[in-house]
């Protein structure tokens, strides 16, 4: 797993839990963290944090700079049930999706996430202020850890304020994208769903006759997509403001399918199979 930061830092995770930390002009190693957390499943990158989900159901918010020194300042809460499968996040936005093997989205907002946070933190340093007035510490001074995670546990599904379920899937989502203040989700089962970030309503929805889900990319309405039927993959680009499908590429070998898409752009698009990379321009009719 991986994730990239404006800040030209890209961030690496493995099974055994380590958080690696390179520069992605040289290719140097800046850091390597123990991540307290189970094995890491998903990572995506946003405004100075680290987003990171593991085969759990948990998020865990890591501030950069801090892994930057060896240490892992973060907020972790339960997400889902299950494995949180897929993390999509921009580079300068409070908000953030994930998706899970439960088959939920959820919109989160770290300021909220982080407000609950910081009271949790206040709170530990009365009690332990207290137990050193009176005497009950075994010694030591007083000071917060340099390396700390605050568990906020299911507070953040209860807390409207932090999080708004965007929308339901049948099975494990597997892919994830914002356009505005729209959400895009694909599904192992081949479902797309389009909803509002604000409250969930459903806009548009692709019906699951695709095969399961690969990657997606929306951008003004237009919406790329790469689907896999076990056999073969599919690739796909529909106009959501009209809600039809503009072109369709089949017939592309499964070990050739594109598992990453990304926009360039207003007018371009990008995706990476193997070890290629693709570039699909398109003009618009008149």
């Amino acid at each position: 797993m991986c994730a990239c930061a404006a800040s030209g830092l890209v961030f690496s995770g493995d099974k055994e839990a380590q958080l690696r930390v390179w520069c992605a002009r040289t290719g140097e190693l800046l850091a390597r963290v123990g991540f307290s957390g189970a094995a890491v499943t998903a990572m995506a990158a946003s405004a100075g944090r680290l987003l990171v989900g593991d085969s759990q159901g948990h998020v865990t918010a890591l501030s950069s700079s801090a892994l930057l020194r060896g240490e892992t300042h973060a907020i972790a809460w339960r997400a889902h049930d299950g494995k949180t499968a897929t993390l999509h996040a921009r580079p300068y936005d409070d908000g953030f999706l994930s998706g899970g093997t439960d088959g939920a989205v959820r919109s989160w907002q770290y300021a909220e996430l982080q407000r609950e946070a910081h009271e949790l933190r206040m709170r530990a340093v009365s009690a332990h202020s207290g137990a050193v007035g009176n005497g009950s510490s075994a010694g030591g001074s007083g000071r917060l850890r340099s390396s700390a995670c605050v568990e906020l546990g299911l507070f953040a599904i209860a807390n409207p304020a932090a999080m708004v379920c965007v929308a339901r899937h049948q099975d494990t989502v597997t892919a994830l994208c914002r356009d505005g203040e729209l959400a895009v989700s694909g599904s192992r089962e081949g479902e797309v769903q389009v909803n509002r970030l604000a409250d969930g309503s459903r806009v548009f929805r692709l019906p699951s006759s695709l095969g399961p889900i690969n990657c997606l990319a929306c951008l003004r309405g237009k919406l790329l997509l790469c689907s896999d039927d076990g056999h073969q993959a599919t690739l796909q680009l529909w106009d959501l403001t009209t809600q039809r499908l503009v072109q369709e590429l089949g017939g592309i070998r499964k070990w050739n399918a594109p598992t990453h898409i990304a926009y360039m752009g207003c007018d371009r698009a990008i995706w990476v199979r193997d070890t290629t990379l693709s570039v699909l321009t398109w003009v618009e009719a008149p």
